[in-house]
């Protein structure tokens, strides 16, 4: 009997590396990356992915049974990208579900974060259950995995604590500090995710993951300095404000800002699992925190990922993503004509919109802008697509395209230009046509809030 084959989405990340050694055994598996990567084991094929394309999606999972995926889009992955880490995500997982259901695969299981009860959550942790909710809104059966903190060998969490704790004779510890947590060890999760996989019995549900040890920050901090031998002194402050910590930590560390960030503001909250669903799947292991520790510096070591050379160069490209207001009367046709009858409105004599057949011209003063072309074949009723194929603003006609999206049964609306590279150069389009189109696409969404209330 042949394995079943499961995708990866994030497979190259610190969790999709080391499950990808024990799925091995039993499971033939397709790999997902942005970067193209080289393997010598027969039961593992590498596949290069642009999670943010549809076509590209679907291609990767084709011939798969099962999917895990693993991604999330905190960093950037254009020279420019407008919009919020947020909005990049409800794309790429749309268009992940989407390529699910077209192949018929019968499982996601989704790494997510532990969900607190609050009345407002970070984004990072609003962004986590968004996607929850759009992989659970198609055929395929979803199990999610709730994990805080994931403690293991070459894990981010454990890194960034210990550089900072290295390079910090002296910690400051701000009022969020306090908030109770429980980290997880990256063995358990791995094992929890081998356990739900291909598992009936855990379809629709959700697992929240930890150790059994609730400690807040300041504690962890205080307890990795000495488990690494480290003498520092632990300032208190009352200080609830996390800009400053995103600031020194991004410096101290090393981890950019648009990671850091949104992780630091979900600090704030309290992550407190309810382990009972992990009992019942038979991972938990009752573990205090210099167990995770010492499993993180382990020198347990992974084979070193085999990444071939891009030969072409990297371009200017562009992703533009702007969530607009839920609009769940319209179809996404209907917004994209929404846009074109807008535009020439809004800059009255400045911009005109022609559209005939299957194209539309954007002119000012007889030249053509932009030049958009309708790809009816992947258009519906919740998408629909434009390739950008012409117009003296475009330097490629043959790459970017432009779509208007309705996403979990239209619950968010998206507009999203992905891929576009300018004519103008790169310093002059940072700081003229860049945050115009951001400015218009803002305007445009107060319009459509006026209009649909």
């Amino acid at each position: 009997m042949s394995k079943p084959k499961i995708a990866i989405a994030g497979a190259s990340g610190f969790v999709g590396r080391w499950l990808i050694q024990q799925l091995l055994p039993n499971y033939n598996i397709i790999a997902l990356s942005r970067s193209p990567i080289e393997s010598t084991d027969s039961s593992l094929e590498w596949r290069c992915v642009d999670l943010f394309s549809v076509t590209s999606t679907t291609e990767a999972l084709q011939g798969c049974d099962l999917a895990i995926y693993l991604v999330h889009s905190m960093q950037p992955n254009s020279r420019l990208t407008q919009g919020s880490f947020e909005d990049n995500d409800l794309i790429i997982a749309d268009n992940f579900s989407l390529a699910c259901e077209t192949h018929k695969i019968k499982q996601i299981i989704y790494l997510s974060g532990i969900i607190p009860k609050v009345d407002k959550l970070s984004e990072h942790l609003r962004s986590r259950y968004e996607v929850e909710e759009i992989l659970a809104s198609r055929s395929s059966a979803l199990t999610t995995l709730r994990a805080g903190m994931v403690v293991g060998p070459k894990g981010s969490s454990f890194r960034i604590m210990e550089l900072l704790l290295k390079r910090l004779p002296m910690m400051i510890l701000p009022a969020w500090t306090q908030t109770p947590s429980q980290a997880v060890a990256l063995s358990r999760v791995i094992a929890s995710i081998i356990a739900v996989t291909n598992n009936s019995q855990w379809f629709g549900k959700s697992i929240d993951l930890g150790c059994g040890e609730t400690v807040n920050y300041a504690q962890m901090l205080r307890r990795c300095g000495k488990f690494l031998n480290l003498t520092r002194f632990y300032i208190s402050v009352p200080i609830k404000s996390t800009n400053f910590s995103k600031l020194w930590v991004s410096l101290v560390s090393g981890t950019p800002i648009e990671l850091a960030s949104p992780l630091i503001d979900s600090l704030k909250y309290p992550i407190i699992p309810n382990l009972d669903s992990m009992k019942e799947l038979g991972t938990f292991e009752a573990q205090n925190f210099e167990t995770l520790l010492r499993e993180a510096l382990s020198d347990v070591k992974l084979p070193d990922l085999k990444r071939r050379q891009l030969i072409e160069a990297r371009e200017n490209n562009v992703r533009s993503i702007q969530r607009l207001p839920s609009l769940p009367m319209l179809e996404a046709s209907e917004l994209a004509n929404e846009y074109m009858n807008w535009l020439p409105r809004f800059f009255k004599f400045f911009i005109k919109v022609f559209i005939k057949n299957d194209r539309v011209y954007f002119k000012s003063f007889g030249l053509t802008l932009l030049e958009l072309t309708h790809i009816e074949q992947r258009s519906n009723s919740t998408r629909h697509l434009f390739f950008i194929t012409g117009g003296v603003l475009c330097a490629r006609r043959d790459h970017g395209w432009l779509e208007f999206r309705q996403i979990n049964n239209r619950k968010w609306t998206i507009s999203a230009i992905h891929e576009f590279v300018p004519t103008l150069p790169w310093w002059i389009y940072r700081f003229t046509q860049a945050p115009l189109h951001s400015f218009v696409m803002k305007r445009f969404g107060q319009y459509l809030k006026k209009k649909y209330g």
